[in-house]
């Protein structure tokens, strides 16, 4: 059975795919390690890090950021509280 979750989304976790055997038990309670954890993901020259001329992320980066919040709260790494808060910007 596939996961829905992103490659990127695997990787950040340490979820391999398979049955989840992998996965690093944490939890986050700010929102620098949620962004931290998010940006660990990609290298220092990666296009996402940049942002555009009107002062945001591309809408790819966006996504992914929601998509990276949301997995965390389904597995329980966040909680209520901070998924509904956490922005891609500090």
């Amino acid at each position: 059975m596939e996961s829905s979750q992103s490659d990127f989304s695997r990787r950040c976790t340490g979820d391999s795919g398979a049955m989840g055997n992998n996965r690093i038990s944490m939890e986050m309670t700010t929102q620098s390690q949620v962004r931290a954890a998010f940006w660990d993901g990609f290298p220092a020259g990666h296009p996402w890090r940049k942002k555009q001329s009107d002062g945001d992320y591309c809408a790819d980066c966006r996504m992914e950021f929601v998509d990276f919040v949301d997995m965390l709260h389904r597995d329980g790494i966040i909680s209520d509280r901070l998924a509904q808060n956490v922005t891609l910007k500090p």
